[in-house]
């Protein structure tokens, strides 16, 4: 029986190197599918972070050009209230007919 408690004990210690190796060999596995994992999602919030401030620098473009748009309809709105003005102060004389009579 010793000899038979020896052998079990051999092939208990080569199934739990086995178990470690196997083991040992997944987790670096799972790490790369971690590492890989977490390099696309960094990628892809680096794509959007650029594709925002894109779109910020776009709406600031499109903003000013708006702003500058409301400034000059102000102006158009000026000029309309001073023609506005100058029509009502000029009038039309016309002389009598002489069907008036």
């Amino acid at each position: 029986p010793r000899s038979t408690q020896s052998r079990s004990s051999a092939a208990s210690d080569v199934y739990k190197r086995q178990l470690f190796s196997s083991l040992q060999a997944k987790q670096e596995e799972l790490q790369q599918v971690i590492t890989q994992s977490v390099e696309d999602c960094v990628f892809i919030i680096e794509s959007r972070l650029k594709d925002v401030e894109d779109f910020k620098i776009s709406l600031e473009i499109v903003d000013d050009k708006v702003r500058q748009e409301i400034d000059n309809m102000s102006t158009v709105d000026e000029i309309k209230r001073d023609l506005d003005k100058l029509l009502s102060i000029c009038l039309l004389y016309t002389s009598p007919s002489p069907r008036d009579s």
